[in-house]
């Protein structure tokens, strides 16, 4: 999830790496459950651990959720190669 955002970077810039790290967090998460709060799959120990609230991270989260979706039809495609090969 993080290195999708290497692709979208105007997107992205805004945002510390910490924040997308989390952010990443949060969506992969999500894309692995059923859930579909941001709340319940950001518990109170990763809100500690990380600094980061779920409205805190919400607009990352909303932007790689975007950019994931559209990964498949994006002209770069080396992040999408790389993670479908079985090494």
């Amino acid at each position: 999830m993080c290195e999708l955002s290497l692709v979208q970077g105007d997107i992205f810039l805004k945002f510390p790496p910490s924040e997308v790290a989390a952010a990443s967090l949060v969506l992969a998460r999500l894309s692995l459950s059923l859930e579909c709060e941001v709340t319940v799959t950001w518990p109170e120990h990763l809100a500690t651990l990380t600094g980061y609230s779920c409205d805190t991270l919400r607009e990352c989260v909303m932007a790689l959720q975007r950019t994931w979706r559209l990964a498949e039809a994006s002209q770069q495609q080396a992040i999408r190669e790389k993670y479908k090969s079985s090494k």
